[in-house]
């Protein structure tokens, strides 16, 4: 064969390569999802909340996790004068949310009154993070949150907590949580997002500052089980180890205080969920081969009608829910000014 011969040849093959690879990686569409919607309002006093993680119970069933939310005094009232619970949750029965059912909880105080479904611990509260179901044993994070000195209206990051339900096929008001033995991990707070992959519990964990920087750690699945979180291994950028020389390493610059993580379907064996930013901000995805990465750049598949540049919403707590279905991703975020979840679905094309 010529030399021109063979370089024509080789440049027919890389063109046939980058086509077919552009075949296997679809496109992805998304729209809004009203009928799925009406979900977060079949209780007359749950008047609204944001973070929405969700856990796979089994059978049909669906955990939510909610934050800060507003619970009505009486059926009808509103948020002008509604209890604030700092979390609550809620059971889904049936895998598709505009066809399920939604039953609400939240703890209840000594006198009577409503409290956080996890209640507050002194002056510190309990933000939702991801979870897992694992055999018999539910396991929850939370983030251990506080009001900074001098600033009556903030929050600051003080630690972490995770919970062991040994009872997840009884109701959630009859679950009697147990903490579990927890690693001190610094300013890094696991929670962000959990998955369970084979026998390993990994956990996404952001610092606890502004940017958003995200680690990795994990667990064998029969200690975090037990409660047992005490000896985790960190991602150290080449090597799984109980301690990085120099520190863990960030699997995703710059991502979200919330997201969430699955494993399966088109896209790629990884995938990650989030909103982009804090504001008018959009819903993205990133893909990887492997829990720790390497991860992918940021790629926006919706902009929430909510969000606008110069509008006075604040999107945010973008996130998927694997166990669900209609959709290829079915996913929630929330805007502020209706302070509810909305539904999203993705669809592969």
């Amino acid at each position: 064969m010529l030399p021109w011969a063979r370089v024509r040849l080789r440049i027919a093959i890389v063109v046939l390569l980058l086509a077919s690879c552009k075949g296997d990686a679809p496109a992805v569409t998304a729209s809004s999802w009203p009928e799925a919607d009406a979900l977060f309002h079949s209780d007359p006093r749950w008047l609204g909340a944001d973070g929405a993680y969700t856990v796979d119970l089994g059978e049909g069933r669906t955990l939510w996790l909610f934050g800060d939310t507003f619970l009505a005094k009486e059926p009808g009232g509103t948020t002008a004068d509604a209890f604030f619970l700092r979390n609550t949750a809620a059971v889904q029965t049936g895998r598709d949310p505009s066809q399920a059912l939604m039953a609400f909880y939240w703890g209840v105080a000594s006198d009577g009154a409503p409290q956080s479904f996890i209640a507050q611990d002194g002056d510190d509260w309990f933000w939702p993070g991801g979870g897992a179901r694992i055999g018999g044993s539910l396991v929850l994070f939370y983030g251990r949150v506080a009001t900074p000195a001098g600033d009556p209206s903030g929050f600051t990051g003080v630690g972490w907590r995770a919970l062991v339900v040994d009872d997840p096929d009884d109701e959630p008001s009859a679950w009697t949580p147990r903490d579990a033995t927890v690693a001190d991990t610094g300013s890094i707070y696991p929670g962000t997002a959990i998955l369970l992959d084979g026998d390993e519990l990994y956990s996404y964990a952001e610092n606890n500052d502004s940017v958003h920087d995200v680690y990795l750690l994990r667990w064998s699945a029969s200690s975090a089980a037990a409660g047992d979180l005490s000896s985790p291994e960190w991602w150290c950028g080449g090597s799984w180890s109980a301690s990085c020389s120099g520190g863990p390493k960030v699997v995703v610059s710059e991502g979200a205080p919330e997201l969430s993580v699955q494993t399966g379907g088109v896209l790629a064996p990884y995938v990650m969920v989030q909103t982009e930013g804090y504001g008018a901000s959009t819903m993205a995805l990133r893909t990887a081969p492997a829990p720790e990465g390497p991860w992918s750049g940021p790629q926006t598949f919706f902009r929430p009608p909510e969000s606008r540049e110069g509008g006075e919403t604040d999107v945010y707590a973008g996130k998927a829910h694997p166990g669900l279905t209609g959709a290829d991703i079915v996913a929630t975020y929330v805007p502020s000014s209706l302070y509810f979840p909305r539904f999203v679905r993705v669809n592969y094309q």
